[in-house]
C-alpha cells in the first residue's frame, strides 16, 4: 500500500501541539524519525568536517560530497562515519520520497542507531 503523504501534515499538526484530524498513522512518525535523524547528523558532520579542514562547499544539493569527504580521510573511524552517513542518507531518501517503505519502523530504529553512532564518533 502506498504511503499517504498528507500524513506528514497530520504529524506536523500533532508535533505543533494541536490535534490532527484524523490522527497521523505510525508510518508518518517513522518516516519523520528517519528524515530528522539524517538532517541533524548531516549538519553535525558538516560542522565537524569544516572545523577539521574540509575545503569543500557542502551544498544542500550534493549530499554525497559530505560522505565522500569522510570516506577519503585516513582515519578508519571517519571512513566509517562516511559509510554510515551514506546509509542514513539512503534511509532518509526512502522515507521522504518512496510511496511504499516496508518495515518503516525498522528504518526509523536503524536511522537513530546510525545517527547516534556518528554523533559518538564525532564527539
Amino acid at each position: 500500500m502506498s504511503f499517504d503523504w498528507i500524513e506528514f501534515l497530520n504529524l506536523a499538526r500533532e508535533l505543533q501541539g494541536g490535534q490532527s484530524s484524523p490522527p497521523c498513522i505510525p508510518e508518518a512518525r517513522h518516516r519523520t524519525i528517519a528524515s530528522r535523524a539524517y538532517y541533524s547528523i548531516r549538519s553535525l558532520a558538516m560542522d565537524y568536517a569544516v572545523a577539521h579542514g574540509a575545503k569543500e562547499n557542502f551544498s544542500e544539493y550534493n549530499h554525497g560530497q559530505l560522505w565522500t569527504w569522510y570516506m577519503q580521510q585516513p582515519d578508519r573511524n571517519l571512513q566509517t562515519v562516511g559509510q554510515e552517513l551514506q546509509t542514513l542518507y539512503s534511509l532518509r531518501r526512502k522515507a521522504d520520497y518512496v510511496p511504499s517503505v516496508p518495515r518503516a519502523a525498522d528504518s526509523a530504529y536503524t536511522a537513530i542507531l546510525l545517527a547516534e553512532s556518528i554523533q559518538s564518533a564525532l564527539a
